[in-house]
């Protein structure tokens, strides 16, 4: 059975408007380009595609506190820069989140 046209026309209408929103944001939030763990600091060092770099310590980042650094170090960052993952630790992360948070007030 064929898909009706109107169908077709309102999700080529979505995916274009969930295009740009995702373009936006791309420009407007914090992305990670590297995530390395920084054995030394116990700490994640982000560099962001803006050019800026955070080093967090690991404690303040919710899910890694008491993490083995063997676990740590196995962040990946995942698609255009938005999230970080952490396969042996079943845990994903916002990138945007996770840069606000640092900023948040107490």
């Amino acid at each position: 059975m064929a898909t009706p046209d109107w169908i077709k026309k309102e999700l080529r209408s979505n995916f274009a408007r969930a295009s740009r929103a995702g373009r936006q944001a791309a420009m407007m939030e914090p992305r990670a380009a590297l995530a390395t763990y920084r054995t030394r600091d116990n700490a994640l060092l982000i560099e962001l595609t803006n050019g800026a770099a955070i080093t967090i310590p690991v404690k303040l980042i919710p899910g890694l506190k008491g993490a083995a650094p063997g676990d740590v170090r196995a962040v990946e960052v995942l698609g255009r820069g938005g999230g970080l993952h952490w396969e042996s630790l079943d845990l994903d992360l916002s990138v945007p989140a996770l840069v606000s948070s640092v900023f948040a007030g107490p």
